[in-house]
């Protein structure tokens, strides 16, 4: 593991949990609105491939397109870019929410992430 990577995953204050959801992103403040698709997250942040680079420090509006438990529900978390990766297989985000994923505000967000924690366990 490369020393970059392994201070960030003892910097890491929640496990991350594989996802695969849609996803838009709206560049603050009046930039546009992309498309995505994430690949894990966790109550304080995502990983996501999106359709154009972003800049490290970024700040965007996440918003989840999610048919759960037969609901079709938009939930949205601001959050900013931490790092950016681009090669053949698209642009990897990495997105740290400013606030920790909570029941109030993201209901349906909080109960996927608890369910995807005791199907697969922290860090699957």
């Amino acid at each position: 593991m490369e020393l970059d990577a392994l201070a960030l995953h003892w910097a890491r204050r929640h496990d991350r949990v594989s996802l695969s959801c849609p996803v838009e992103l709206r560049v603050f403040p009046d930039g546009p609105t992309l498309r995505g698709r994430t690949y894990d997250i966790s109550l304080a942040g995502v990983g996501l491939v999106s359709e154009a680079p972003l800049e490290v420090g970024t700040i965007v509006c996440i918003t989840f397109l999610w048919n759960h438990w037969q609901v079709k529900t938009r939930e949205c978390v601001t959050g900013h870019v931490v790092s950016m990766e681009s090669d053949i297989d698209g642009n990897r985000l990495g997105i740290e929410f400013e606030t920790v994923i909570g029941q109030a505000c993201q209901p349906h967000l909080a109960a996927t992430i608890r369910e995807l924690y005791i199907l697969f366990g922290a860090g699957a």
